[in-house]
């Protein structure tokens, strides 16, 4: 999926908070504005998918400030705050009376933690509202009879923090269904992104094979990752990936199933989806 016009003015945005919260000196933040703007002024944007210019954008910030996680407080927080969660999750999942179901429900309201798109979430808001949704009874029943009949899953994370929420809907599975399952994090920091030390930090390691994924982007873009993940990604019987990156940078295949909330007008419009949507999706 190409970038839209209005990835621009979002991308900057995000730059710009980041350089008013790691840069003090103005000439200093506007000297590094500037080369982010030269930069997309080169850019054709039918040409690259929205993690790729987000990608580029911040490529520019770690030239000039070092090759620093941006977020990394903001992560390390996200994960305290949601495994502080799992007790109440845990007892959401086991009172249900579909638990496979509102286990998708719960994966999906993690997604929310993001500090891409608008910056601006409440995750115990989010939990209240979700658990009262419905997912696509189509799709559903569809992903239901994929996971029966797979053996090996291929599970693609997002963010740190989202990533307490996919283990109880990987411990699930796992527990349910006769799987072997991989997990894939990302290789660099983007963005608010979970790294290997994020899925150690909650000991998501400890029951799972935890790989890196190669990818530098918000995305995952399957040209540019690494053997290992190539590997599972071709073994794998079915595939969950998190997040609206990677539903804008992998194939839309049967095999794969995207679990994620809308979180841009644009792409809303652009998928027929709707904006704030929870969705399950896979191609039919």
């Amino acid at each position: 999926m190409k970038a839209f016009l209005e990835c621009v003015p979002c991308v900057l945005n995000q730059i710009i908070k980041i350089l008013r919260k790691k840069v003090k000196n103005q000439k200093k933040r506007e000297k590094i504005l500037l080369d982010v703007l030269r930069c997309f002024s080169t850019i054709q944007l039918s040409s690259v998918t929205p993690p790729e210019l987000t990608h580029e954008g911040h490529s520019i910030l770690r030239k000039h400030l070092g090759n620093k996680d941006f977020y990394k407080e903001e992560k390390e927080e996200s994960n305290k705050e949601a495994l502080a969660l799992v007790p109440k999750l845990e007892k959401t999942i086991r009172q249900s009376k579909n638990k496979l179901h509102d286990a998708l429900l719960l994966a999906i309201a993690g997604n929310i933690i993001d500090y891409g798109p608008e910056h601006k979430f409440d995750i115990n808001k989010t939990l209240r509202l979700v658990l009262k949704k419905k997912l696509s009874g189509k799709q559903f029943n569809l992903f239901r009879k994929k996971i029966k009949g797979s053996k090996r899953l291929l599970y693609i994370c997002d963010n740190a923090g989202e990533i307490v929420f996919d283990r109880l809907l990987i411990e699930y599975l796992i527990e349910n269904y006769d799987l072997e399952v991989t997990v894939a994090v990302k290789s660099k920091p983007v963005l608010n992104d979970a790294l290997i030390e994020d899925a150690r930090f909650i000991k998501l390691d400890k029951f799972v094979g935890v790989i890196e994924s190669g990818s530098v982007t918000a995305g995952t873009s399957l040209d540019k990752v690494n053997k290992e993940f190539k590997d599972a990604y071709d073994k794998a019987d079915i595939v969950i990936a998190k997040g609206q990156g990677n539903f804008e940078t992998l194939p839309h295949d049967k095999k794969i199933f995207f679990l994620l909330m809308v979180k841009c007008a644009h792409l809303a419009l652009a998928t027929n989806l709707k904006y704030g949507e929870i969705v399950l999706w896979s191609k039919s």
